[in-house]
């Protein structure tokens, strides 16, 4: 039976798969880290996946509240804004000046910091250094001398993974997890009388 009334019909199963996955791969790699530490990168790209689909839907939903279909026509900017202006903007724009993000959250400050690590891993750069080689008596090379200064070996310096004690991925899982539950259609919530800001947000 057809119908001539319209509905708005919207799909989360991004951020949903974003969340079963990371989940997934945070227990994976914690049970057994030195044969799963390959999957960190994934883990990482796809909390930030997660992330940013939030932040994406915040603005798709205040400016479709608004505009209807005409949304995408003006939607389209805030997407590709680089994600720490993106996340600064989005509470401005749907509080319809009510709120800003509190920058001073700790909790705000590990998801920039998120943002960062994902950086350094999926924009890779194989940089050269340069070292003079150690033989030993028969000729075989057994370590190199970098010329770097500062570091013993600036071959791993900047390596993202190293950095991620188990207890560092755990914390990033729970400040996605938070981030999930606030910022689920924080669109709407946000507008509410009773909206709790909880230190995510503060008044303008």
């Amino acid at each position: 039976m057809n119908s001539t009334n319209e509905i708005p019909v919207q799909s989360n199963i991004g951020v949903v798969y974003s969340r079963h996955s990371s989940e997934y791969l945070f227990k994976q790699i914690v049970s057994e880290r030195k044969k799963y530490d390959f999957l960190i990168p994934a883990y990482i790209t796809v909390v930030c996946a997660g992330i940013e689909g939030k932040i994406n839907t915040a603005f798709i939903d205040c400016l479709h509240k608004r505009l209807g279909k005409e949304y995408k026509t003006f939607v389209r900017p805030y997407l590709f804004m680089r994600i720490r202006d993106r996340f600064e903007q989005m509470p401005i724009i749907v509080s319809n000046f009510k709120y800003r993000l509190n920058t001073k959250n700790e909790k705000i400050k590990e998801i920039f910091k998120i943002f960062e690590f994902r950086n350094q891993l999926v924009h890779v750069k194989q940089h050269w250094h340069y070292a003079d080689p150690i033989h030993d008596e028969n000729g075989e090379l057994i370590s190199l001398k970098y010329k770097e200064n500062n570091t013993n070996d600036p071959y791993r310096t900047g390596f993202v993974i190293e950095k991620l004690s188990e207890e560092e991925l755990a914390k990033i899982f729970n400040v996605y997890k938070s981030f999930i539950s606030k910022f689920s259609n924080i669109a709407n919530n946000i507008n509410r009388k009773n909206f709790n800001p909880e230190n995510w947000f503060v008044k303008i």
